[in-house]
């Protein structure tokens, strides 16, 4: 059975590989508090990376899985309360 006659490229196969394996790091639900939701995407992101270790040297385009991935970060950053010190400002 020759795989490569399923994928237009060999770099199909690994885009398909990289987004199945960063999957498993999209949490069923995010923590409230950004910080917690942080830690929580980190140790998932981190317990992905320990298994399949090849995943952080092919730097891929993104696919679904690694969009709702980075959606997440996205959206518990946004939970961040603003910096009293900078009176809300930033940069």
């Amino acid at each position: 059975m020759d795989l490569y006659g399923y994928f237009a490229r060999k770099d199909e196969l690994i885009d398909l590989m990289v987004d199945e394996a960063v999957g498993g790091a999209v949490l069923e639900e995010i923590p409230y508090d950004w910080r917690d939701a942080l830690a929580a995407i980190a140790h998932a992101l981190r317990a992905v990376c320990l298994a399949h270790p090849w995943v952080v040297h092919c730097g891929r385009a993104a696919g679904p899985d690694r969009v709702r991935t980075s959606s997440a970060t996205s959206s518990s950053r946004s939970k961040r309360p603003p910096d009293s010190a900078s009176n809300g400002r930033r940069g």
